[in-house]
C-alpha cells in the first residue's frame, strides 16, 4: 500500500471536523491498474473520493505535475468503471494560494479537477472548488 502523505493525520481530522465519516482509507480501484484513493468519505449519503497532497519535494513544480497527473489517471479509472462517486484533491490552503497560477486554473477547469482546501494549523476546511 501506498505511504501517507506528511499532511494526512490534519486532513483527515479536518474532514472529520466538518462532520464527513471516514468510510475507508487506501481505497483500491481497479485490478488492471492497481490504484489507491486515499480516503472515501460519507456525510449524509453522500459519498466523496479524496486524493491527499502535500506537495513535500525539492521540486513543487514536479509535485505538482505528478499530482495533476495522478489525478486525471483516477478520474478515467472511475469513469471506466462507472463509479460515480467524485473525487477531489485536499491540498493545504496555503500551498493552494502559493503555487496555483493561471495554468493550474486552467488545467483545473479544463479536466473538471475538484479540490478542498484545508488550514492544517486549524484542521479545518476552508474551502471546497468544485
Amino acid at each position: 500500500m501506498p505511504a501517507f502523505d506528511k499532511c494526512h493525520r490534519e486532513i483527515v481530522r479536518a474532514l472529520i471536523a466538518a462532520g464527513w465519516n471516514i468510510v475507508t482509507e487506501q481505497v483500491y480501484l481497479d485490478d488492471f491498474h492497481p490504484s489507491y484513493i486515499d480516503l472515501q468519505i460519507e456525510m449524509n449519503g453522500e459519498y466523496r473520493y479524496i486524493e491527499i497532497k502535500c506537495f513535500p519535494g525539492n521540486s513543487v513544480t514536479q509535485e505538482l505535475y505528478v499530482a495533476f497527473g495522478q489525478i486525471i489517471l483516477y478520474q478515467a479509472l472511475l469513469l471506466r468503471t462507472n463509479n460515480p462517486i467524485p473525487l477531489y484533491m485536499a491540498m493545504p490552503h496555503e500551498l493552494y494560494d502559493q503555487i496555483f497560477s493561471f495554468t493550474e486554473q486552467y488545467a483545473i477547469d479544463h479536466y473538471d479537477i475538484k479540490i478542498v482546501l484545508i488550514d492544517r494549523q486549524m484542521e479545518r476546511i476552508v474551502r471546497w472548488i468544485e
